[in-house]
């Protein structure tokens, strides 16, 4: 289930859903963000669109230098901060993702 578009100069890396922590690689820099909150889902249906997933959420995202590298410029990290929405909306997906193997 896709909830973004990856229409997006971000590239993920990596996901540690026990420490909440999100790993990116972007401007040649490794960083990452720790988040607190969660997210609920629910299947709804809408008649022109069929069935979908919907998603609310409470994240929280906060840049984490302690596991980033040193010295990232400012001009990556307004970049990073203009794309906190998607940033979360990966992390809002991956959770959903999760969820629905743990299902099985």
């Amino acid at each position: 289930m896709n909830f973004i578009s990856y229409n997006n100069p971000i590239e993920f890396d990596c996901i540690d859903f026990k420490s909440n922590l999100i790993g990116i690689n972007h401007n040649g820099y490794f960083i990452t963000y720790s988040w607190d909150g969660g997210a609920t889902y629910r299947m709804d249906y809408d008649d022109l669109v069929g069935a979908y997933v919907d998603s609310n959420h409470n994240i929280k995202l906060v840049f984490n230098p302690e596991h980033s590298d040193d010295n990232i410029d400012d001009n990556t990290l307004s970049v990073l901060e203009y794309n906190r929405e998607f940033i979360i909306e990966h992390i809002v997906q991956q959770t959903y993702n999760r969820e629905m193997e743990n299902e099985d």
